[in-house]
């Protein structure tokens, strides 16, 4: 049941954030629909989700590793495509950084607060 569940969750994401989707992988959307995303498409790099507008002080954190970030600004929403975990959508108000590996404590942040309000 469980299973089944994820795997109708990571279609959903997958059907919703298509079109980001594909301009992120840089194919065309009818072929990562046939052929989904491919295990070399995944980098190796970690995705930090930090809620509330404070990393020192987050709400709440998730790491994702071998993950990459697909922003839209359309839907106010983030999907984190995850080789190993899946797929998950978070809402605009968070902030988004990228790790080169899980141990590193260099991040670059690709989405934050000053993002937020911009215009879609």
């Amino acid at each position: 049941m469980a299973l089944g569940l994820w795997r109708a969750h990571n279609m959903q994401v997958f059907r919703d954030f298509l079109p980001e989707l594909a301009r992120h992988l840089k194919r065309p959307a009818k072929e990562v629909r046939k052929t989904g995303i491919a295990g070399t498409e995944f980098p190796y790099q970690w995705v930090r989700v930090y809620y509330g507008d404070d990393r020192k002080h987050p709400d709440s954190v998730c790491d994702f590793g071998f993950a990459f970030p697909v922003i839209s600004r359309r839907k106010e929403a983030i999907a984190i495509f995850a080789q190993n975990a899946g797929y998950f959508v978070f809402n605009h108000l968070c902030i988004v950084a990228v790790r080169k590996d899980r141990r590193s404590a260099r991040e670059r942040v690709i989405w934050g607060p000053d993002d937020w309000w911009r215009t879609r």
